[in-house]
């Protein structure tokens, strides 16, 4: 199991499968990348060696938008790789991903039922990482739907965790209701 870091959202996901392996009468070897794209492929070459006994990669890339080299050769070689809460466009490769577009248009629908009509959307960088476009394009749907507009002076996309422009977005949406927070690391910036 290779994750980009041990973090809140990760570490269950890594106790999880842990618990499922042991179960199972396996043995799970976990190996954090930072995310970085040539440490994931350092750690595949390494753990898909012949003789080396691994059998499969679960694979959590972060938020890369495309797949490395060593994925590709994985993939073209038959070898077992799932791709855990990415998927790529460029590969079908198996993976195990959340419904981003239903869960975000999903909450943007309830909050327009509640009576939102200005609802701000705030990302990290949103284009290229599928998990992000999909939020987005998800709470656009759902405003479409309900015929609501939104101003794209409420859209964020290039939030970069910093928070001082946190705070110049709210600033300069005053009139906003709510606030659509991309990931939870976002709603919580929108919220402190």
């Amino acid at each position: 199991l290779l994750v980009p870091q041990l973090d809140d959202y990760t570490g269950p996901l890594v106790e999880a499968a842990l618990r499922t392996v042991r179960d199972g009468g396996d043995e799970l070897v976990v190996r954090v990348t930072g995310g970085s794209l040539e440490q994931e492929d350092r750690h595949l070459r390494e753990l898909t060696d012949p003789g080396g006994g691994v059998e499969g990669v679960l694979l959590f890339p972060g938020d890369r938008k495309t797949c490395g080299t060593e994925v590709l050769r994985l993939h073209l070689a038959g070898y077992p790789i799932v791709i855990v809460d990415r998927s790529f466009r460029e590969l079908h490769l198996p993976c195990v991903v959340h419904d981003h577009y239903k869960g975000a248009y999903d909450v943007t629908r309830l909050l327009i039922e509640r009576g939102h009509r200005s609802i701000g959307f705030v990302s990290e960088p949103v284009y290229g990482v599928m998990s992000r476009e999909d939020r987005y394009y998800g709470f656009m749907q759902a405003h479409a739907d309900a015929g609501v507009a939104y101003s794209m002076k409420s859209v964020f996309l290039e939030y970069d965790g910093r928070r001082e422009d946190a705070v110049a977005y709210l600033d300069s949406n005053p009139a906003l209701t709510a606030v659509f927070g991309a990931n939870d690391h976002v709603a919580a910036d929108m919220m402190g």
